[in-house]
């Protein structure tokens, strides 16, 4: 292929489906420009490769690609039925931003275990 991608999915000599990958957060112009016109172009360009080599499965045929921004996972799926392509786009996972972990001391965590095992002993005897 002409074009290039983060990620090809392959299996000798076919091309199933692509990737690509961006730290860019929602409605950024990388997500823009690879999801909205360059994934459905590389896309394109297989189904054709694909629809050359087996006509008789034109139907059957499949393609997946992955988009993946910061914290917004896209599946874009392309297939045929009769004499169109179909190309649908479905957000799988749109993550909120969250605050980072706390930083913890696990010193405090062993003197906390040591306090009631000291408790423990002392409940029995």
């Amino acid at each position: 292929m002409g074009r290039k991608v983060d990620k090809v999915y392959k299996l000798e000599p076919n091309e199933y489906g692509c990737m690509e990958c961006g730290k860019d957060g929602n409605n950024s112009t990388k997500e823009l420009s690879d999801g909205m016109f360059k994934i459905p172009i590389i896309m394109k360009d297989m189904f054709n490769s694909l629809a050359k080599k087996t006509p008789s499965l034109v139907n059957d045929v499949t393609i997946s690609s992955l988009m993946i921004m910061e914290t917004k996972i896209s599946l874009i799926i392309m297939d045929s039925s009769g004499a169109r392509l179909n190309m649908e786009k479905t957000d799988l996972l749109i993550a909120k931003n969250e605050p980072a972990l706390e930083k913890r001391d696990f010193a405090e965590d062993d003197d906390d275990k040591s306090n009631v095992e000291e408790d423990d002993t002392a409940n029995n005897a």
